[in-house]
């Protein structure tokens, strides 16, 4: 194990240590030629070397924290057929609608993430048919502007109890769509993927 302990300073390792030489950093490839820290950096975040060479995900700076997140989430369906219908959630000062997801709490499975946080996201009692698929997306935290990784796993639900009215207050309104209708209504092409492969999923039973 490594322990991160300064500010893109220093890995210290198990009686190793290496510095991190951020000065080259604008340039990935002499960054990752110049800086073994930053190799050992990328293969601890679990992305290929390749990473930010071909496609860099966000500008790196001097200093800048990476991190690696994972959520948990689930697309829950009911009716069968061309009657499906999905529950999404949505934010009435953004207009976005999504999907629920949440972070893992100490000791959780990715299983027991999404059914705990489907359940307080919709007012939905759930249990989970099987799992679709994850997505990753990048962004800058604020507060300590650290660079984040996240994948989002989702699984298939089935509703078995509860109510949307029962929601917790993290978004402004949960609702029932046609699945025809979610697909055009969600905000995010990455999540409305995971939709269309769910659906085909309970489609094939």
């Amino acid at each position: 194990g490594m322990t991160w302990v300064g500010v893109g300073m220093t890995w210290v390792g198990v009686g190793m240590t290496w510095e991190v030489d951020f000065r080259c950093a604008g340039d990935p490839l002499r960054y990752f030629e110049r800086n073994r820290a930053a190799r050992v950096l990328d293969d601890m975040l679990h992305a290929p070397y390749n990473t930010f060479l071909d496609r860099p995900p966000l500008p790196m700076k001097c200093n800048t924290l990476l991190e690696r997140l994972t959520s948990a989430g689930g697309v829950v369906i009911r009716g069968a057929g061309r009657g499906y219908e999905v529950v999404l959630c949505g934010r009435l000062a953004t207009g976005i609608w999504a999907l629920p997801k949440g972070t893992p709490e100490i000791g959780e499975s990715r299983e027991q993430t999404a059914v705990r946080e489907v359940t307080e996201e919709t007012g939905l009692q759930v249990e989970i048919q099987s799992y679709i698929d994850s997505i990753q997306y990048q962004f800058v935290r604020q507060g300590d502007g650290a660079q984040c990784y996240k994948t989002v796993f989702y699984y298939l639900m089935n509703p078995i109890g509860g109510d949307i009215s029962l929601h917790d207050h993290e978004f402004d309104q949960v609702r029932w769509f046609p699945a025809d209708d979610a697909l055009r209504t969600m905000s995010y092409e990455n999540e409305a993927a995971v939709v269309e492969k769910g659906l085909s999923m309970a489609v094939r039973g």
